[in-house]
């Protein structure tokens, strides 16, 4: 079990409500520590990974390149993003994506030579060791809004960053890998830390649960 900070121990387990595919993101939580069993009445609300998001979302046109959009979940998606957006959020992948961009960001909606473990530049190093390792399995990058805050991100290792042409972005300069939205109580994070032990070494969970404790 990851040890917990004083501000989880010391208060009521926070009860999770995941919504999307869950694929071990409720025993991430449960072995944290917080509460996975009251989903009615909860304390913080996951965004799990999967297909696209829709690029109308963030007012762009698809582009050839962008994955398989499943409407219904999109729908279902916002309708929990409505319903519980009061209360703090995290994404993970596709659900970082989703809260960027209801946060008011926007997305590169195809990124090429990104995929794989990688380091990450972690800004917040109060919280958590400046330099660590993650994993990435996604094709595309979120771009902060102007109430982002970039917690951490990566060198540029995508070689191309596609969007819609009329979005007329621009390449960023690093690779975004985690976003703070304080005005949404909303946590991004492009990892899966989910994903871990089976990628041993990797430091994506620690970190995960350790800037939940300390933003939200």
């Amino acid at each position: 079990m990851l040890k917990l900070d004083n501000k989880l121990t010391n208060s009521k387990r926070k009860n999770v409500r995941v919504i999307g595919p869950d694929s071990n993101v409720t025993g991430l939580f449960f072995n944290a520590g917080f509460s996975v069993d009251n989903i009615k009445d909860p304390d913080l609300v996951v965004f799990t990974g999967g297909a696209d998001i829709n690029p109308l979302i963030y007012k762009q046109n698809p582009i050839k390149e962008c994955g398989v959009i499943f409407h219904d979940r999109d729908k279902r998606e916002l309708a929990a993003y409505e319903k519980y957006k009061d209360i703090p959020k995290v994404g993970i992948c596709r659900g970082a994506q989703l809260l960027n961009v209801l946060s008011g960001g926007s997305m590169y909606q195809h990124v090429t030579g990104h995929h794989g473990q990688h380091q990450v530049t972690n800004l917040l190093g109060n919280v958590y060791k400046e330099n660590l390792v993650t994993n990435s399995c996604h094709h595309q990058m979120m771009i902060p809004g102007k109430d982002g805050e970039l917690l951490a991100f990566s060198d540029k290792r995508s070689t191309s960053y596609l969007a819609d042409p009329e979005a007329k972005l621009s390449p960023p300069e690093v690779d975004v890998e985690v976003i703070y939205y304080d005005t949404t109580k909303s946590l991004c994070f492009q990892a899966h830390p989910e994903w871990y032990p089976a990628q041993p070494g990797a430091d994506c969970p620690q970190y995960f649960i350790k800037l939940i404790q300390y933003l939200l």
